[in-house]
């Protein structure tokens, strides 16, 4: 302070009330439920509560295959951890990141012309719309395509689950199998 002038003081004592008032950020987890490019929020709920947040024009948006994704590619059904300031009940995102899921099992049957993946996981079956742009990932990390894959081999799936079946963008073989022998 000794080399700072009256002016810079004052200005220095201005900043005070809007420092003191300044909320820390916080963050929540949940799955969207509703999203408005119109009103600019979104809403995710977790089992027990549902909050809405409004998304100005400098929140940073990332989906698992866009760093740089905007409101419209956010979807209901989605898993999101939003990053957010709150100002008195509202609350405003600084930033939404759209969480990827995973699930990991063996390939039951692959339907290359309906672009669909059935895994049998742990306790139940699942199937797996599997998207145009997905990566597909071959036990010796070459790059494969849908027909590679087939049944018995263990994979572990990266997908978004925005409606009925979920939606698989990335698929790894886990192991060499028997299957994958020629």
């Amino acid at each position: 302070m000794r080399n700072m002038n009256m002016y810079g003081f004052l200005a220095l004592v201005g900043l005070l009330p809007v420092c003191a008032n300044a909320k820390s950020e916080a963050v929540w987890t949940g799955t969207v439920t509703a999203m408005n490019t119109d009103s600019h929020t979104v809403s995710a709920e977790t089992w027990w509560r549902t909050l809405r947040f409004y998304v100005g024009s400098d929140c940073a948006i990332s989906t698992p295959d866009k760093a740089n994704a905007a409101l419209k590619d956010i979807l209901t059904g989605e898993k999101v951890k939003v990053s957010y300031r709150k100002q008195g009940s509202l609350r405003f995102a600084d930033r939404i990141q759209v969480q990827s899921l995973h699930a990991a099992g063996t390939v039951l049957t692959v339907d290359p012309k309906d672009r669909l993946v059935t895994l049998e996981e742990t306790l139940h079956h699942r199937t797996f719309n599997v998207a145009k742009h997905c990566k597909i990932i071959l036990w010796n990390n070459k790059e494969g395509t849908l027909a590679d894959l087939g049944p018995g081999r263990r994979v572990s799936v990266t997908y978004d689950s925005p409606g009925a079946p979920p939606i698989a963008y990335r698929i790894r073989e886990e192991t060499q199998t028997t299957a994958s022998i020629p």
